[in-house]
Protein backbone atom coordinates (compact mmCIF):
# COMPACT_ATOMS: atom_id res chain seq x y z
CA UNK A 1 0.00 0.00 0.00
CA UNK A 2 1.17 3.68 -1.21
CA UNK A 3 1.31 6.16 1.33
CA UNK A 4 -1.02 8.33 -0.44
CA UNK A 5 -3.01 5.80 -1.26
CA UNK A 6 -3.11 4.93 2.71
CA UNK A 7 -3.50 8.23 3.73
CA UNK A 8 -6.83 8.52 0.99
CA UNK A 9 -8.38 5.72 2.58
CA UNK A 10 -8.99 7.51 5.87
CA UNK A 11 -11.54 9.52 4.13
CA UNK A 12 -14.89 9.89 5.95
CA UNK A 13 -18.12 11.09 4.43
CA UNK A 14 -21.82 12.64 5.71
CA UNK A 15 -22.16 12.64 9.18
CA UNK A 16 -18.66 11.43 9.49
CA UNK A 17 -17.01 14.30 7.50
CA UNK A 18 -15.54 17.57 9.65
CA UNK A 19 -17.59 21.09 9.42
CA UNK A 20 -14.29 22.18 8.30
CA UNK A 21 -15.45 20.56 4.43
CA UNK A 22 -17.77 23.39 4.30
CA UNK A 23 -15.41 25.69 2.35
CA UNK A 24 -18.27 28.01 1.86
CA UNK A 25 -18.53 29.00 5.44
CA UNK A 26 -15.25 29.99 6.82
CA UNK A 27 -15.38 28.64 10.72
CA UNK A 28 -12.80 29.96 13.61
CA UNK A 29 -9.46 27.95 13.47
CA UNK A 30 -10.03 24.76 15.45
CA UNK A 31 -5.80 23.90 15.43
CA UNK A 32 -4.26 20.43 16.40
CA UNK A 33 -0.36 20.59 16.47
CA UNK A 34 0.97 17.70 15.63
CA UNK A 35 4.83 16.81 16.58
CA UNK A 36 6.45 13.23 17.38
CA UNK A 37 7.28 14.55 21.11
CA UNK A 38 9.64 11.45 21.60
CA UNK A 39 12.49 14.17 22.94
CA UNK A 40 12.39 17.17 24.50
CA UNK A 41 14.07 19.83 22.07
CA UNK A 42 13.29 23.06 20.17
CA UNK A 43 10.12 21.90 18.65
CA UNK A 44 9.09 20.62 22.06
CA UNK A 45 9.29 23.83 23.47
CA UNK A 46 7.68 25.41 20.41
CA UNK A 47 4.44 23.20 20.66
CA UNK A 48 4.42 23.52 24.30
CA UNK A 49 4.51 27.21 24.39
CA UNK A 50 2.03 28.05 20.92
CA UNK A 51 -0.65 25.50 22.62
CA UNK A 52 -0.13 27.82 25.84
CA UNK A 53 -0.86 30.73 23.83
CA UNK A 54 -3.43 29.82 21.66
CA UNK A 55 -5.96 28.36 24.64
CA UNK A 56 -5.25 31.52 26.45
CA UNK A 57 -6.61 33.52 23.22
CA UNK A 58 -9.99 33.03 20.93
CA UNK A 59 -8.03 29.81 18.78
CA UNK A 60 -9.21 26.06 20.25
CA UNK A 61 -6.24 23.67 19.73
CA UNK A 62 -5.31 20.17 20.99
CA UNK A 63 -1.67 18.73 20.88
CA UNK A 64 -1.40 15.38 18.63
CA UNK A 65 1.64 13.15 19.43
CA UNK A 66 3.80 10.01 18.80
CA UNK A 67 5.22 9.55 21.61
CA UNK A 68 4.01 9.79 25.27
CA UNK A 69 6.95 11.31 26.95
CA UNK A 70 8.26 14.73 28.61
CA UNK A 71 6.09 17.15 26.52
CA UNK A 72 2.97 15.03 26.96
CA UNK A 73 3.27 15.31 30.43
CA UNK A 74 4.15 19.25 29.93
CA UNK A 75 0.87 19.77 27.93
CA UNK A 76 -1.80 17.52 30.35
CA UNK A 77 -0.08 19.66 33.38
CA UNK A 78 -1.47 22.93 32.12
CA UNK A 79 -4.47 21.37 31.10
CA UNK A 80 -3.94 21.68 27.01
CA UNK A 81 -5.85 18.64 25.37
CA UNK A 82 -3.39 16.16 24.14
CA UNK A 83 -4.02 12.94 22.08
CA UNK A 84 -1.11 10.60 21.84
CA UNK A 85 -1.04 7.45 18.96
CA UNK A 86 -0.11 4.41 19.17
CA UNK A 87 3.28 3.62 18.47
CA UNK A 88 3.03 2.29 14.98
CA UNK A 89 6.44 2.23 12.41
CA UNK A 90 7.63 5.12 10.86
CA UNK A 91 5.21 5.37 8.31
CA UNK A 92 2.45 2.87 9.03
CA UNK A 93 -0.98 2.76 7.59
CA UNK A 94 -2.57 2.38 11.05
CA UNK A 95 -1.47 6.22 11.77
CA UNK A 96 -3.22 7.33 9.21
CA UNK A 97 -6.53 6.02 10.29
CA UNK A 98 -5.68 6.68 14.08
CA UNK A 99 -5.06 10.02 12.98
CA UNK A 100 -8.13 10.64 10.70
CA UNK A 101 -10.13 9.76 13.95
CA UNK A 102 -8.42 12.31 16.00
CA UNK A 103 -8.92 14.82 13.29
CA UNK A 104 -12.72 14.18 12.94
CA UNK A 105 -13.45 13.18 16.58
CA UNK A 106 -12.20 17.05 17.75
CA UNK A 107 -13.22 18.82 14.41
CA UNK A 108 -10.25 20.36 13.56
CA UNK A 109 -9.79 22.26 10.43
CA UNK A 110 -6.25 23.27 10.69
CA UNK A 111 -3.58 20.64 10.71
CA UNK A 112 0.20 22.53 11.86
CA UNK A 113 2.66 20.29 11.17
CA UNK A 114 5.88 19.46 12.98
CA UNK A 115 8.85 17.80 11.52
CA UNK A 116 8.83 14.74 9.23
CA UNK A 117 6.89 11.77 10.30
CA UNK A 118 3.96 14.76 11.40
CA UNK A 119 4.03 16.00 7.89
CA UNK A 120 3.46 13.00 6.15
CA UNK A 121 1.00 11.04 8.02
CA UNK A 122 -0.33 13.88 9.53
CA UNK A 123 -0.56 15.63 5.89
CA UNK A 124 -2.11 13.06 4.21
CA UNK A 125 -5.11 12.47 6.58
CA UNK A 126 -5.62 15.76 6.83
CA UNK A 127 -5.61 15.83 3.14
CA UNK A 128 -8.09 13.01 2.73
CA UNK A 129 -10.46 14.85 4.89
CA UNK A 130 -10.66 18.25 3.52
CA UNK A 131 -8.62 19.75 6.22
CA UNK A 132 -6.08 22.77 5.53
CA UNK A 133 -2.29 22.13 6.83
CA UNK A 134 -0.13 24.06 7.67
CA UNK A 135 3.69 23.26 8.32
CA UNK A 136 6.94 25.09 10.48
CA UNK A 137 9.90 25.03 9.04
CA UNK A 138 12.62 24.51 11.58
CA UNK A 139 15.55 23.40 10.29
CA UNK A 140 17.38 22.43 6.98
CA UNK A 141 19.58 19.80 5.97
CA UNK A 142 22.95 20.00 5.87
CA UNK A 143 26.42 17.36 5.51
CA UNK A 144 28.37 16.60 8.36
CA UNK A 145 31.60 15.63 8.19
CA UNK A 146 33.19 11.45 9.05
CA UNK A 147 30.90 8.70 8.34
CA UNK A 148 28.50 9.46 11.17
CA UNK A 149 28.14 12.85 9.64
CA UNK A 150 27.72 10.33 5.89
CA UNK A 151 25.27 8.00 7.45
CA UNK A 152 23.11 10.85 9.29
CA UNK A 153 22.84 12.65 6.20
CA UNK A 154 21.59 9.91 4.12
CA UNK A 155 18.82 8.72 6.75
CA UNK A 156 17.92 12.02 7.23
CA UNK A 157 17.86 12.82 3.27
CA UNK A 158 15.68 10.00 2.43
CA UNK A 159 13.16 10.97 5.22
CA UNK A 160 13.34 14.81 3.62
CA UNK A 161 12.76 13.32 0.35
CA UNK A 162 9.24 11.93 1.68
CA UNK A 163 8.43 14.81 3.37
CA UNK A 164 9.09 17.16 0.18
CA UNK A 165 6.98 14.86 -1.87
CA UNK A 166 4.26 14.37 0.89
CA UNK A 167 4.17 18.34 1.65
CA UNK A 168 4.08 19.69 -2.17
CA UNK A 169 1.08 17.62 -2.03
CA UNK A 170 -0.59 18.75 1.12
CA UNK A 171 0.05 22.03 2.90
CA UNK A 172 -1.89 24.64 2.25
CA UNK A 173 0.26 27.22 4.05
CA UNK A 174 4.22 27.54 5.62
CA UNK A 175 6.25 29.09 8.12
CA UNK A 176 9.56 29.71 8.80
CA UNK A 177 11.73 30.33 12.01
CA UNK A 178 14.31 32.36 9.81
CA UNK A 179 14.83 34.33 6.85
CA UNK A 180 17.70 32.01 6.50
CA UNK A 181 15.79 28.43 6.40
CA UNK A 182 13.13 30.54 4.20
CA UNK A 183 15.82 31.14 1.79
CA UNK A 184 16.09 27.42 1.47
CA UNK A 185 12.98 26.61 1.12
CA UNK A 186 11.67 24.22 -1.95
CA UNK A 187 8.06 24.70 -1.08
CA UNK A 188 7.61 26.68 -3.67
CA UNK A 189 5.32 24.94 -6.42
CA UNK A 190 2.26 26.22 -5.61
CA UNK A 191 0.94 29.65 -4.27
CA UNK A 192 0.57 29.38 -0.85
CA UNK A 193 0.67 31.63 2.04
CA UNK A 194 4.39 31.53 2.88
CA UNK A 195 5.85 34.05 5.47
CA UNK A 196 8.58 33.99 8.43
CA UNK A 197 7.35 33.76 11.97
CA UNK A 198 10.23 34.01 14.69
CA UNK A 199 10.31 31.83 17.33
CA UNK A 200 8.95 33.58 20.84
CA UNK A 201 9.68 33.11 24.15
CA UNK A 202 7.60 34.37 27.81
CA UNK A 203 9.43 36.67 29.39
CA UNK A 204 10.92 36.08 32.77
CA UNK A 205 9.95 38.71 35.73
CA UNK A 206 12.15 40.94 36.39
CA UNK A 207 14.58 39.52 38.68
CA UNK A 208 18.47 40.27 39.73
CA UNK A 209 20.05 37.36 38.44
CA UNK A 210 23.22 39.27 36.96
CA UNK A 211 23.67 40.33 41.19
CA UNK A 212 23.34 36.85 42.05
CA UNK A 213 25.58 35.66 39.58
CA UNK A 214 28.48 38.08 40.03
CA UNK A 215 28.42 36.90 43.99
CA UNK A 216 27.89 33.31 43.42
CA UNK A 217 30.68 33.01 40.42
CA UNK A 218 33.32 34.84 42.15
CA UNK A 219 36.40 33.78 41.03
CA UNK A 220 35.13 31.22 38.33
CA UNK A 221 33.47 32.27 34.62
CA UNK A 222 31.01 29.91 33.94
CA UNK A 223 30.14 29.02 30.37
CA UNK A 224 27.10 26.86 29.56
CA UNK A 225 26.42 24.71 26.51
CA UNK A 226 22.91 23.45 26.70
CA UNK A 227 20.80 20.87 24.34
CA UNK A 228 21.49 17.69 22.64
CA UNK A 229 24.66 16.23 22.34
CA UNK A 230 25.38 15.84 18.77
CA UNK A 231 28.67 16.49 16.03
CA UNK A 232 26.44 19.43 14.99
CA UNK A 233 25.82 21.20 17.84
CA UNK A 234 29.88 21.94 18.35
CA UNK A 235 30.35 20.34 21.58
CA UNK A 236 33.75 19.53 20.04
CA UNK A 237 34.38 22.67 19.04
CA UNK A 238 33.93 23.72 22.56
CA UNK A 239 36.10 21.25 24.26
CA UNK A 240 38.90 22.59 21.49
CA UNK A 241 38.57 26.09 22.46
CA UNK A 242 38.84 25.52 26.26
CA UNK A 243 42.41 23.51 25.11
CA UNK A 244 43.31 26.58 24.00
CA UNK A 245 41.99 28.60 26.82
CA UNK A 246 43.95 26.38 29.51
CA UNK A 247 45.55 29.53 30.63
CA UNK A 248 42.88 30.97 32.20
CA UNK A 249 42.65 28.98 35.44
CA UNK A 250 38.45 30.94 35.94
CA UNK A 251 37.38 29.41 32.91
CA UNK A 252 34.06 26.33 33.70
CA UNK A 253 31.74 24.58 30.98
CA UNK A 254 28.68 23.03 32.12
CA UNK A 255 27.13 20.71 29.35
CA UNK A 256 23.41 19.89 29.65
CA UNK A 257 21.87 17.89 27.72
CA UNK A 258 22.53 14.43 26.40
CA UNK A 259 23.10 12.79 23.02
CA UNK A 260 25.10 10.26 20.91
CA UNK A 261 28.04 12.27 21.37
CA UNK A 262 28.16 12.38 24.81
CA UNK A 263 30.66 9.45 25.61
CA UNK A 264 33.03 10.85 23.44
CA UNK A 265 33.15 14.24 24.50
CA UNK A 266 33.58 12.92 28.14
CA UNK A 267 36.41 11.07 26.40
CA UNK A 268 38.11 14.11 24.77
CA UNK A 269 37.53 15.97 27.98
CA UNK A 270 40.05 13.69 29.91
CA UNK A 271 42.56 13.02 26.74
CA UNK A 272 42.98 16.77 26.09
CA UNK A 273 43.50 17.47 29.99
CA UNK A 274 40.47 19.85 30.44
CA UNK A 275 38.02 16.71 32.29
CA UNK A 276 38.51 19.21 35.53
CA UNK A 277 37.05 22.34 33.94
CA UNK A 278 34.36 20.55 31.94
CA UNK A 279 30.82 19.38 34.07
CA UNK A 280 28.14 17.03 32.69
CA UNK A 281 24.68 17.75 33.87
CA UNK A 282 22.79 15.49 31.62
CA UNK A 283 18.93 16.11 30.94
CA UNK A 284 18.28 19.10 33.09
CA UNK A 285 14.57 20.10 33.08
CA UNK A 286 14.83 23.19 35.50
CA UNK A 287 17.07 24.65 32.81
CA UNK A 288 16.13 28.09 32.73
CA UNK A 289 17.56 28.73 36.42
CA UNK A 290 21.19 26.87 35.03
CA UNK A 291 21.12 29.38 32.38
CA UNK A 292 20.31 32.76 34.94
CA UNK A 293 23.08 31.70 37.14
CA UNK A 294 25.92 31.32 34.10
CA UNK A 295 28.29 34.35 33.11
CA UNK A 296 27.62 33.37 29.04
CA UNK A 297 25.69 30.72 26.96
CA UNK A 298 27.61 29.49 24.00
CA UNK A 299 25.83 28.09 20.73
CA UNK A 300 28.71 26.74 18.64
CA UNK A 301 26.25 25.06 16.14
CA UNK A 302 27.45 24.39 12.49
CA UNK A 303 23.98 25.30 11.67
CA UNK A 304 20.49 25.97 13.19
CA UNK A 305 17.38 27.46 12.91
CA UNK A 306 16.28 29.80 15.69
CA UNK A 307 17.08 27.75 19.37
CA UNK A 308 15.32 28.42 22.40
CA UNK A 309 18.60 28.58 24.40
CA UNK A 310 19.03 31.55 22.64
CA UNK A 311 16.04 34.06 23.30
CA UNK A 312 16.10 32.40 26.99
CA UNK A 313 19.56 33.63 27.55
CA UNK A 314 18.91 36.99 26.32
CA UNK A 315 15.48 37.43 28.21
CA UNK A 316 17.56 36.42 31.02
CA UNK A 317 20.30 38.69 31.17
CA UNK A 318 23.11 36.10 30.18
CA UNK A 319 25.52 37.18 27.23
CA UNK A 320 25.98 34.82 24.06
CA UNK A 321 28.24 33.43 21.73
CA UNK A 322 27.35 32.13 18.72
CA UNK A 323 28.71 30.63 15.16
CA UNK A 324 27.84 32.84 12.70
CA UNK A 325 24.87 30.88 10.86
CA UNK A 326 21.36 30.09 10.34
CA UNK A 327 18.58 32.39 12.89
CA UNK A 328 21.67 33.34 15.18
CA UNK A 329 23.00 35.29 13.00
CA UNK A 330 19.35 36.73 12.30
CA UNK A 331 19.02 37.39 16.30
CA UNK A 332 22.28 38.49 17.38
CA UNK A 333 22.40 41.02 14.37
CA UNK A 334 26.34 40.44 13.64
CA UNK A 335 27.63 40.56 16.76
CA UNK A 336 25.47 43.43 18.01
CA UNK A 337 23.59 42.07 20.83
CA UNK A 338 25.78 38.83 21.21
CA UNK A 339 29.42 37.69 20.07
CA UNK A 340 29.59 35.73 16.44
CA UNK A 341 32.72 33.52 15.76
CA UNK A 342 32.68 31.20 12.23
CA UNK A 343 31.15 27.83 12.88
CA UNK A 344 33.59 24.73 13.28
CA UNK A 345 36.78 27.35 14.33
CA UNK A 346 38.05 26.76 18.32
CA UNK A 347 40.33 29.53 17.58
CA UNK A 348 37.46 32.03 16.77
CA UNK A 349 35.36 30.64 19.21
CA UNK A 350 38.34 30.35 22.36
CA UNK A 351 39.10 34.11 21.74
CA UNK A 352 35.01 35.19 21.69
CA UNK A 353 35.17 33.41 25.09
CA UNK A 354 38.57 35.07 26.60
CA UNK A 355 37.62 38.49 24.94
CA UNK A 356 34.16 38.24 27.11
CA UNK A 357 35.61 37.23 30.46
CA UNK A 358 38.02 39.94 30.38
CA UNK A 359 36.23 42.97 29.13
CA UNK A 360 32.86 43.22 31.79
CA UNK A 361 31.73 46.63 29.82
CA UNK A 362 31.25 44.65 26.74
CA UNK A 363 28.95 42.00 28.45
CA UNK A 364 26.85 44.64 29.91
CA UNK A 365 26.18 46.11 27.10
CA UNK A 366 25.40 43.15 24.94
CA UNK A 367 22.75 42.17 28.19
CA UNK A 368 21.44 45.26 27.70
CA UNK A 369 20.95 45.16 24.21
CA UNK A 370 19.92 41.40 23.86
CA UNK A 371 17.19 42.17 26.88
CA UNK A 372 15.35 44.71 24.01
CA UNK A 373 15.56 42.60 21.03
CA UNK A 374 14.20 39.94 22.46
CA UNK A 375 11.44 42.32 23.98
CA UNK A 376 10.68 43.94 20.58
CA UNK A 377 11.06 41.20 18.72
CA UNK A 378 10.76 38.04 20.06
CA UNK A 379 7.35 37.79 22.17
CA UNK A 380 5.26 33.94 22.35
CA UNK A 381 2.26 36.53 22.15
CA UNK A 382 3.65 38.04 19.05
CA UNK A 383 4.55 34.38 17.62
CA UNK A 384 1.06 33.53 18.65
CA UNK A 385 -0.72 35.87 16.56
CA UNK A 386 1.17 35.31 13.84
CA UNK A 387 0.08 32.18 13.34
CA UNK A 388 -3.20 32.45 14.48
CA UNK A 389 -3.43 34.89 11.10
CA UNK A 390 -1.93 32.01 9.62
CA UNK A 391 -4.83 29.94 10.31
CA UNK A 392 -7.31 32.01 9.32
CA UNK A 393 -5.46 33.00 6.03
CA UNK A 394 -5.46 29.16 5.30
CA UNK A 395 -8.77 28.70 5.65
CA UNK A 396 -9.83 31.24 3.29
CA UNK A 397 -6.82 31.37 1.01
Amino acid sequence: MSLMTAGMRVAGSGADAPLALERDQVAPPRVGICAAGEIWGGVEQFVLTLAHGLRAGDVEAIVILFHDELLARKLRGSGIPVEVLDRFGKYDPRHFRQLAGVLRRHRINVLHVQGYKASVVGGLAARALGIRVVKTEHGRLEPLAGWWGVWNHCRLSANVAIERLASHAVVDGVAFVSNDIESHARLRRRAIPQRVIYNGIEMPPPRSSGIARRKRNAGTFNIGIVGRIAPVKGHRELLQALVRLRHLDAIRVHVFGTGPLEAQCRRWSEEWGVADRVRFHGFTPAVHERIAALDAVVIPSLHEGLPYVLLEAMALGVPVIASRVGGLREVLEESHCGLLVEPGDPSSLASAIERLLQDAALRAELVDRAATRVRQSFQASEMVREYADLYRRVLTH
